[in-house]
């Protein structure tokens, strides 16, 4: 799984020249009125990809990131220059990025302080970029979280009303939906409840992977089957594909992705007017990393496989 994965080569403390992840090239669809989608970065050399609202970020396994799209608050022209970079994240107009050194650069809008705030320790090993607030995982389990209400940061086992016991192995966030993942594979959430987006969360364990939404969430269970709560009048949760053999999911304002075994994309949701995140979907194989977005989608195609 992309999102796993990335994490335990994390957590492992491999150099970026001993990352083993698989490269590809990207491939977008979806709403593409700057550029986020025909403005494709060159190479097959990418290990990760974050769809933002209409800008864009990639990682090459070299640990140098790269952007495009909508800049009005340097979200694009402001990305760092320099490589090392292991794990990325965008929400609507900024951005997180996470060194090899444990350290966490942001950039773009710096509304409610996400950008200024951001924790300046050397150990931490996950981010989640999202609309008015950012999270981070440290090494030893614990997280903090910063922006909105939580200004210059607020440990997450002193926010009020979530069960954390510093175990979280990933985090997630959209909007004011947030979301941690436990070593027995619970998911823990807090925030805006938007249609059961957070109270209708499941509370068995067991699960390998989560993603928040624009009101609903997305988790693989342990069978490789996907679980679905929250908002649903666009068939964010009940359209979701049927059967096991899902290796990760991505879940957008209301539409989602998920990708099998195979290496083939899944989409469902909501296709707002003609942006067709949804109908423009690639029907080939061999993706190996997936980004939904507000309204464009983003994807690696691993290096090799015929279109």
């Amino acid at each position: 799984m992309p999102v796993l994965f990335a994490l335990l080569y994390i957590l492992s403390g491999c150099s970026a020249q001993k990352d083993d992840r698989p490269t590809g090239k990207i491939v977008a669809w979806g709403l593409d009125d700057y550029g986020q989608v025909s403005n494709l970065p060159l190479g097959d050399d990418f290990v990760a990809v974050a769809a933002g609202n209409k800008h864009s970020i990639a990682l090459r396994k070299d640990g140098r990131i790269a952007a495009w799209g909508y800049d009005s608050s340097g979200q694009v022209s402001e990305t760092p220059t320099n490589d090392g970079y292991t794990a990325i994240s965008t929400s609507y107009n900024h951005n997180l990025a996470l060194h090899r050194d444990g350290t966490i650069s942001a950039w773009g809008l710096d509304m409610s302080d996400m950008v200024y705030n951001t924790p300046t320790g050397n150990d931490f090993v996950a981010i989640a970029a999202g609309f008015n607030t950012s999270m981070a995982l440290r090494k030893n389990g614990t997280g903090v979280i910063w922006g909105g209400p939580y200004g210059r940061g607020t440990e997450l086992s002193d926010v009020q009303g979530i069960s954390y016991n510093n175990d979280f192995t990933d985090i997630a966030i959209f909007n004011s939906q947030h979301m941690g993942l436990t070593r027995d594979g619970r998911i823990i959430a807090w925030g805006s409840d938007l249609m059961g987006s957070v109270d209708n969360t499941p509370a068995s364990d067991g699960f390998l992977s989560m993603s928040a939404g624009g009101r609903h969430g997305l988790a693989i269970a342990a069978d490789s089957t996907i679980t679905g709560w929250g908002w649903d009048l666009r068939n964010e949760v009940s359209g979701k594909p049927d059967g096991p053999n899902f290796v990760s999911l991505s879940a957008g304002f209301a539409h989602n992705l998920a990708l099998d075994a195979d290496g083939r994309i899944h989409v469902w949701g909501w296709s707002r007017g003609n942006h067709n995140q949804v109908e423009h979907t690639p029907e080939t194989s061999g993706f190996i990393y997936i980004s939904a977005g507000t309204y464009h989608n983003l994807a690696i195609q691993k290096s090799g496989v015929n279109e």
